[in-house]
């Protein structure tokens, strides 16, 4: 009896031995006995969003959905007439500050100077004529031949002259002189402030073409023909599928041997390109890891691993794969 136990015993035993080895939990990555560590991941490629920087209706789109295009291809044009009637009116205002800083630096012309100085001439002149004829007048009155009102009135006249002598003088000086520094900057900053006017305007019309930021292939096309569009309005969604990578994520143990620019092997749907390593996050994410042949997954903190997918025909974002490490 006891050596039947004992033949029991040992028939069963490694099967129990066998039983426990397969029910203990499996890796979260796959890795051979040379060390190497096979992970999966997701696709991704570059896109861009292209939305309208100014508002205005689509006059037409030039590309169609799955068209490839290059870098500053244009997409789509918005309609631009009240924008020209803008720039006209920008240029007319430009045109009027420009016309008075040039007058206000260049001073006056011949032609007003000598009119300034036939003014002060004539002024003068008047100014004499009146001083004599007042005081003849005042002789007069002393005399008793003249009335005082008489002699009021030409005084009145001889104050007025006076007056229109000193202005023509004025007059003269500010044509000789030409115009005072502050007027020359206030009319310098209105000729700026038009300019910039002017390049606003024409900086809207160049984004009233709308163009690709980079090569690539229109995967969406969000707005058409007709439509009106606002400022930050999304346009397009352009991919760029010869720029795509995988986004992996591996455990502290996993990532210490890794270094950016170390050569990956990339594996999935009957697809295999090599692959470059371009960033090892240096933040831990806790997330759920799963494993190489995902039947199981865990809790555990990992590092996201990005790897540049060298050889991308083939390959689509979405795509689940397989990087070897």
């Amino acid at each position: 009896m006891f050596a039947k136990k004992k033949i029991l015993s040992l028939i069963f035993l490694p099967l129990f031995i066998l039983l426990f080895a397969g029910c203990s939990s499996p890796n979260l990555s796959a890795q051979s006995t040379s060390g190497q560590i096979t992970s999966a991941g997701d696709i991704e490629a570059q896109e861009v969003n292209i939305s309208s920087k100014v508002p205005g209706r689509i006059a037409e789109v030039l590309v169609q959905e799955g068209a490839t295009v290059t870098k500053d291809q244009p997409l789509l044009k918005l309609e631009t007439t009240d924008l020209e009637a803008k720039k006209k009116q920008a240029e007319g205002a430009l045109m009027a500050a420009q016309a008075v800083y040039n007058k206000a630096t260049n001073g006056a012309r011949p032609q007003e100077i000598n009119l300034a100085q036939g003014n002060v001439e004539k002024a003068e002149a008047q100014l004499k004529l009146l001083e004599a004829t007042y005081q003849r007048l005042k002789n007069l009155h002393e005399a008793g031949a003249y009335t005082t009102q008489d002699l009021e009135k030409a005084e009145t006249e001889l104050i007025a002259a006076r007056a229109q002598a000193d202005q023509a003088r004025n007059q003269l000086d500010m044509a000789l002189e030409g115009a005072r520094q502050e007027d020359i900057l206030a009319a310098q900053a209105n000729v700026l402030r038009a300019e910039g006017a002017l390049d606003e305007i024409n900086n809207y019309l160049k984004e009233s073409l709308v163009a690709s930021p980079i090569n690539g292939t229109i995967t969406s096309i969000s707005r058409h023909q007709g439509e009106l569009v606002n400022t930050g309005t999304l346009l397009f969604i352009v991919t760029d599928y010869s720029d795509m990578w995988v986004e992996t994520n591996l455990t502290d143990s996993e990532i210490v041997n890794l270094e950016i620019g170390q050569e990956t092997t990339i594996k999935g749907h009957n697809l295999s390109s090599k692959g470059e390593i371009m960033s090892i996050s240096k933040n831990p994410d806790f997330a759920i890891k799963k494993s190489t042949n995902e039947l199981t997954e865990d809790d555990v903190i990992t590092y996201t691993v990005k790897v540049k997918i060298l050889e991308p025909d083939g390959f689509f974002p979405g795509l689940r794969v397989s990087v070897s490490f």
